[in-house]
């Protein structure tokens, strides 16, 4: 079965995406990774919102040495350096949001199922807000969206499995290294389902 894993980055829980990242896999596949990254100047939010992410998520995108196109300018692609996946650079939430749906799209005809990890809120309202953005995708969003955290509520007992990151799933709210992890953990609850 093809699936992907989706972890959206946002300015607190409720503001603008920032940045997702993903991973398509089957079975204990993978298949495509990818990130893309909206402008930060260019996404709204709280005071508070922008702390929790100056300390949390601005490192890892300062780190990459990006530059971002201009407001109206087509989104860049390019290798990450730091991971070698493809990166897409947007110049904010709208295009970020854009380049998902294309996205989506293409996996939707691929039949592929869309997972989170604790889907919401920043997940659904970052769904939510793709759909909203133009009439007729009301029905083209990805139904069901399938939570990690409920299979491992079923497998375990509880919604939050502590599981220790490896090297390949670091830094911690970086949204593609949360992909992985969540992918790991999604894998692990199927095999622990499957023998139980």
């Amino acid at each position: 079965m093809r699936r992907m894993m989706l972890d959206v980055e946002s300015v607190g829980l409720y503001g603008d995406a920032l940045a997702y990242g993903f991973v398509i896999f089957d079975g204990d596949t993978t298949i495509e990774e990818g990130l893309a990254i909206a402008n930060p100047m260019a996404c709204a939010g709280e005071r508070q919102d922008f702390d929790w992410l100056k300390v949390n998520v601005f490192p890892w995108i300062n780190a990459m040495s990006l530059e971002f196109p201009k407001d109206g300018e087509r989104n860049i692609v390019l290798t990450d350096p730091t991971t070698g996946v493809l990166t897409t650079l947007c110049d904010g939430p709208i295009s970020l949001r854009e380049a998902f749906w294309s996205l989506w799209e293409r996996e939707k005809a691929r039949g592929t199922e869309l997972w989170a990890d604790v889907c919401y809120p920043v997940e659904t309202n970052f769904l939510a807000t793709c759909v909203r953005a133009l009439t007729g995708r009301k029905f083209q969003g990805p139904f069901p969206l399938l939570d990690v955290a409920t299979l491992t509520a079923i497998s375990t007992g509880s919604p939050f499995r502590v599981l220790e990151r490896t090297p390949d799933e670091l830094p911690e709210h970086h949204p593609l290294m949360d992909a992985r992890h969540s992918t790991r953990k999604l894998r692990l609850s199927i095999k622990e389902l499957e023998t139980a």
